[in-house]
């Protein structure tokens, strides 16, 4: 069995703990419910030997504190390197050794302090734990622990931080900032860089809508519904009368298949404005999908006298009217969705279909070979 040595440093082992630390460890203390529970990182499997307990077979060796105590040296040299390679418990091991005294605060040869190391490394945990041993860090320090803690969903560390005493960093202004980034973005289309920024902001301050609707929105233009649902909701709860964020949510609900979270979304939509023509179109879709054909067909002819000229909308209508069997009213609605937009394929085999039912054999066959012409060309 492979003994893994501490004072080695092995670019495999530094990823596995920092990947189990970040899962299972937290030096912050008890967090709120919800969040999870979190392991000890290691119990005494043997006598002289501790063993890792999400990997049975790696087994690592404990100090040999006798030796460490007559060197301080190494034990510094230990510790600074722990921090580099984001060890948490080896740098907690060497913060206890006694009589070594290490001052958490020094500078380390690369010319920074054991705090800004962690932070520039990312190892949040470790960053955590020297601020709980004392370690004390610059304005900017502190600002891009912040950062760098929300930029990775690290809103445990986030939260930490304001509430520290002695830590100043005004966390909802700096969410603002970052907002106001993300916004910029948007505007010009960097939806990547927008969602960044954004969730940034929700990391910050987990309460600030717009940043929570722009996260949508930049996640949705980046083809992440699933991502994009979660944040409409979100904005939905912090604000229940914002029209859009029902729409959206209905939206990207609907391109993900889960059609009763749309209906509900879309018709919370069409309370706040009954005069919405898109989210009682969206409406009528979802209850098609959920084969409400009375209901769809209601929200449907709501959206076409709403916006007449929306071809889709009449389609909708013609689909709802055919499953009920209206074969002559889905004949007509199919007819103004070809009056508005000739070349929809779907409309004409709609009205290729209707005719069928009426027996209008040749000009079911008429419309069918009109669908098939403009379905090659698409």
């Amino acid at each position: 069995m492979a003994l893994y040595d501490p004072l080695i440093e092995n670019h495999q082992q530094n990823k596995y703990e920092e990947q189990y630390n970040r899962n299972h460890s937290s030096s912050i203390g008890r967090l709120q419910p919800g969040v999870g529970n979190f392991a000890p990182q290691a119990y005494v499997d043997e006598p002289g030997c501790f063993k890792n307990n999400n990997n049975p077979f790696l087994k690592l060796k404990p100090f040999d504190r006798n030796r460490v105590a007559k060197d301080a040296k190494a034990t510094r040299d230990q510790f600074f390197q722990a921090v580099q390679n984001g060890r948490n418990h080896i740098m907690l091991q060497s913060l206890n050794v006694e009589g070594i005294g290490i001052d958490v605060n020094n500078i380390g040869r690369n010319g920074k302090t054991p705090l800004q190391t962690a932070v520039d490394n990312r190892h949040f945990d470790v960053a955590v734990t020297l601020i709980n041993e004392g370690a004390r860090g610059s304005d900017q320090v502190i600002k891009n622990l912040f950062l760098k803690a929300a930029q990775n969903g690290r809103n445990d560390i986030v939260e930490f931080l304001k509430d520290k005493e002695g830590v100043k960093f005004d966390a909802l202004k700096f969410a603002d900032k970052c907002y106001k980034k993300g916004e910029t973005m948007i505007e010009s289309g960097d939806y990547k860089g927008a969602r960044k920024y954004s969730d940034m902001a929700t990391g910050l301050n987990p309460k600030h809508f717009n940043a929570q609707f722009n996260l949508g929105v930049a996640s949705h233009k980046l083809g992440g519904n699933a991502g994009a649902k979660i944040a409409f909701k979100k904005a939905t709860e912090l604000n229940p009368k914002h029209l859009n964020a029902h729409y959206n949510l209905g939206l990207v609900s609907y391109e993900l298949g889960e059609y009763d979270c749309a209906k509900k979304a879309y018709k919370k939509a069409t309370k706040l404005n009954p005069n919405d023509p898109d989210a009682q179109f969206g409406l009528g879709n979802a209850k098609s999908k959920l084969r409400d054909f009375p209901g769809a067909k209601q929200s449907f002819k709501e959206a076409t006298k709403l916006k007449p000229y929306n071809a889709d909308a009449h389609i909708g209508l013609g689909n709802a009217k055919y499953e009920l069997g209206d074969f002559a009213g889905a004949k007509k609605a199919y007819e103004t969705a070809i009056q508005l937009k000739p070349d929809n394929a779907y409309a004409h085999i709609g009205l290729g279909n209707a005719k069928s039912k009426l027996r209008d054999f040749p000009g079911a066959r008429a419309a069918y070979d009109t669908a098939e012409k403009l379905k090659s060309n698409m």
